[in-house]
């Protein structure tokens, strides 16, 4: 409210209740993934290059829309049903998609041989606290410390 101008209960005459927020902020950044992840598919690129692209992909989200970012991954679990569920499989579509990339790298011998959900879930647990950092998000090497993380990432996945 305050960023566009508007009062709190302005607000309410576009947004009928906390749901409709929670879920429009869910769904947004659902879309930001799914959007993402389908250019990264796209791209042409090679498959550490896509995965890379990936990791990029949350690093410039967290730091960009972190409080949405945060709403995004903490909240999902209060939204009410039917939305509840259908997030559920946008969620799961989106972790496929990671996996059978992190899958084909190790079919071409770039990607360790592990367990593809053990280092998909580990992917995006070294992402998911960037968000709630200030001191990254506000930093003026902020780019930097991206670099460092998607370094940090690929060499674990590498073999």
């Amino acid at each position: 409210a305050e960023r566009v101008n508007l009062k709190v209960s302005s607000l309410y005459s576009h947004i009928k209740s906390k749901d409709d927020i929670l879920r429009l902020i869910c769904f947004r950044n659902a879309e930001r993934f799914h959007d993402g992840i389908t250019r990264i598919e796209e791209s042409g690129e090679s498959t550490l290059q896509k995965i890379e692209a990936i990791i990029r992909l949350h690093l410039d989200l967290a730091l960009n829309y972190p409080t949405s970012v945060t709403v995004f991954n903490d909240e999902w679990r209060h939204l009410q049903q039917p939305y509840l569920s259908f997030f559920m499989e946008l969620r799961r579509s989106y972790e496929m998609r990671v996996r059978l990339l992190i899958e084909k790298g190790m079919q071409e011998g770039l990607i360790a041989e592990r367990d593809p959900n053990l280092s998909m879930y580990t992917l995006f647990s070294a992402l998911r606290w960037l968000h709630y950092s200030q001191v990254y998000r506000n930093h003026p090497h902020r780019e930097d410390h991206a670099n460092q993380i998607l370094d940090f990432i690929m060499n674990g996945l590498k073999r």
